[in-house]
């Protein structure tokens, strides 16, 4: 059995690292996706609800409970504006997953020819450099995002880190 270098343990550091980095803001990005289609489809029922109501000549108590949830969804869409919230997951996940591929094709094929040598070291230094510049300028990714990256890693949702 081979020995692992240095260089490989702390590469597979910071591809783990990134993986689970990644996987975060993807999984913030996909939520507020889904808040804001959930939120909008609210608002529209709500809004054409109320004006097939007012139409029909329905009951006074219909379209007003109608337009007030249309109200208080489309209120939430302008002041939560998840679309917005989740751009910046959704940027820096794909930044992430851009840098993973560069360490994994440094571990894979950089590695074995340059192993103890300055230029891998220097490879590992500017590899782990981008990945601050990245999470230097990303929002915060909350626990919740996290578990549930672990629980899709735990159901089989990701074969590879």
């Amino acid at each position: 059995m081979s020995e692992v270098s240095p260089e490989a343990r702390e590469l597979q550091e910071l591809i783990n690292d990134t993986f689970w980095t990644e996987k975060g803001h993807f999984a913030l990005a996909s939520w507020w996706r889904g808040a804001h289609l959930a939120i909008g489809v609210t608002a529209t029922v709500g809004s054409a609800v109320a004006g097939a109501a007012v139409i029909a000549r329905a009951n006074p108590v219909v379209p007003g409970l109608a337009a007030l949830i249309a109200t208080v969804a489309g209120g939430l869409l302008t002041f939560l504006k998840p679309v917005e919230r989740s751009d910046p997951h959704l940027k820096c996940g794909r930044q992430l997953g851009a840098l993973r591929v560069e360490m994994r094709q440094t571990l894979n094929l950089d590695l074995p020819a340059g192993a103890g040598s300055n230029g891998l070291r220097e490879k590992i230094a500017e590899l782990a450099a981008k990945k601050a510049r990245v999470d230097e300028t990303a929002p915060h990714i909350a626990d919740v995002a996290m578990w549930w990256v672990n629980r899709r890693m735990k159901g089989g949702a990701f074969t590879s880190t």
